[in-house]
């Protein structure tokens, strides 16, 4: 009989919940241990998620409230002033699992006809969210925080306060909850050090700009590393520190910064002056940067060459790669235009080698494959160990292959490398590149995931385990094994002109690895 020891090695290396699922299922003894790996990463992405787990916490000790290290939340709270916004298809969710719709005149017969109308939205009431926001709080060892599509309280920063190991705490696709601004909320002593802010609604009409700078406040946790926002004119400001109202200290030990632009049709009339110039005045600031991604359309970066002098990785659009990695040594870069003309691109790239000689990673979009692209990328990035280029459209010859993923029969049109180009990748380009140990080319044709169905008004499950692990996962591994031995064949073949390649991706979802020059390749499907 194997220890305990050995059988929690073994189920912590299941990556899948709903194999911990199985293994719970089989005896006592395997519950007994499995429970406490499976419940490390709970999701409560419904307010059912949550209630039909409530007694299952109820009948834990103490201990077990230690477990949880991470946790997904898509609860949203029903405020009673904006109620009638939600009109007609919202239903509130009460502690004991009951619900009741928002009958309105402009329902009409939604009993008789539901299937008339949009789907239900199901939201938390006081009571719940209540329950819910104390839930999380007992979750001492809680390093991992993620609010996802939800209309959130003001509870949560309360919530956020009370979680003595929180590292990472994400909003994304939130409502944030009406607020006070007040600088002296205590953030600054948050344990995080990684704060993700995204796409949260700033409805002006319905949520004041204070309330999304009281979400930014968060940023002033005194050991953030990690910082991803929104780049609004609500945060510029608040980044740049032009509001002479409030007072605060920004993070010194800012490392890592992703901000995400409006999208083309929002950018203000003085973008330059209302968002450029704060970004320039930030960056000033966080000298310790060593990676800065930019996502969306930014016209220009005016960079001074004593600005954020240990970067070492950019993402962003050409109109800034050249202001951004002169004078500086920058190792990694990621050009993400989506809509840039081919001959600008192969323009740039002579001038983007003589800046910066030693690029070790260059990661490049194109909305329709040409081969021409290669032939600047290999002459003047010779140092290069990474090589990633995704296109859209078209694809490198007439004859291609159709890649088929076991995804509700979805064809997944990823795999569109003739075999004389494969052969030819080797012999005339890559062999000029001798450090080359990573290459991708593929279409950027994402994977498709079949739909989980879930019934929240009549959930099937025990009150004994989380629904979550025992929705359909989707199976990744994909068919066409006769496809693969082909492009494993041609693989071998750059054995000559590439030994110290190691990881080849032709089709999105499906890459090819070796440990050393002379191993066999093999497939691994990416998860």
């Amino acid at each position: 009989m194997l220890p305990n020891e050995i059988w929690i090695y073994v189920f912590e290396s299941m990556t899948r919940p709903s194999e911990l699922f199985k293994v719970i299922q089989s005896c006592k003894q395997f519950y007994a241990l499995a429970i406490r790996v499976l419940y490390r990463n709970v999701q409560w992405l419904s307010p059912f998620h949550f209630t039909q787990n409530i007694s299952f916490w109820d009948r834990q000790t103490a201990a077990m409230s230690e477990v949880p290290t991470s946790l997904t939340v898509g609860i949203s709270h029903m405020y009673g002033t904006l109620f009638g916004r939600f009109d007609p298809a919202a239903v509130v969710v009460e502690a004991d699992g009951t619900w009741a719709v928002n009958v309105t005149p402009s329902m009409g017969n939604f009993v008789h006809g539901p299937h008339d109308l949009k789907p239900l939205s199901f939201f938390a009431s006081a009571t719940l969210f209540k329950a819910v926001s104390s839930r999380i709080s007992s979750f001492t060892k809680l390093e991992e925080l993620i609010f996802h599509r939800a209309s959130l309280p003001t509870i949560i920063y309360t919530v956020i306060q009370t979680l003595p190991r929180l590292r990472h705490l994400c909003i994304q696709y939130c409502s944030l909850p009406p607020s006070v601004i007040d600088s002296n909320l205590g953030f600054a002593s948050l344990p995080i050090t990684e704060l993700t802010l995204l796409c949260v609604k700033e409805n002006i009409a319905v949520i004041p700009e204070s309330h999304y700078v009281a979400a930014l406040l968060l940023a002033t946790a005194s050991n953030l590393s990690i910082l991803r926002v929104d780049w609004t004119t609500v945060s510029a400001v608040f980044f740049a520190q032009l509001n002479p109202n409030i007072q605060y200290e920004l993070p010194a030990k800012l490392e890592v910064l992703e901000v995400r632009m409006p999208i083309a049709k929002f950018w203000p009339s003085d973008g330059h002056r209302g968002l450029i110039d704060p970004l320039c005045s930030f960056l000033k600031k966080c000298p310790k940067i060593m990676q800065f991604i930019v996502m969306n359309r930014l016209p220009s970066l005016p960079l001074t060459q004593t600005t954020i002098p240990n970067l070492r990785s950019y993402s962003g659009p050409l109109s800034t790669v050249f202001s951004v990695l002169r004078g500086r040594t920058v190792e990694h870069l990621e050009i993400t235009d989506d809509d840039k003309k081919l001959e600008d691109l192969v323009n740039a790239l002579p001038e983007l080698a003589e800046i910066q000689p030693s690029l070790q990673t260059l990661c490049i979009f194109l909305c329709r494959w040409d081969n021409e692209v290669l032939y600047p990328i290999s002459e003047h990035f010779t140092n290069l160990r990474r090589l990633q280029i995704k296109y859209q459209e078209s694809n490198p010859s007439e004859v291609h292959f159709n890649f088929i993923y076991k995804q509700s029969d979805t064809i997944a049109n990823s795999l569109f490398l003739s075999e004389y180009v494969i052969l030819s990748l080797g012999s005339q380009f890559l062999y000029r590149l001798p450090q080359l140990h990573t290459l991708q080319i593929h279409n950027d044709i994402p994977i498709s995931s079949s739909v989980i169905s879930f019934d929240p008004i009549h959930p099937q499950h025990t009150d004994s385990l989380p629904l979550w692990v025992t929705d359909h996962e989707p199976d990744l591994g994909p068919t066409g094994d006769d496809v693969f031995e082909d492009i494993k064949e041609l693989i071998v073949a750059w054995r000559k002109h590439c030994r110290n390649l190691r990881e080849v991706q032709l089709v999105g979802g499906v890459v090819w690895r070796r440990a050393f020059d002379g191993d066999e390749w093999s497939q691994r499907v990416l998860e």
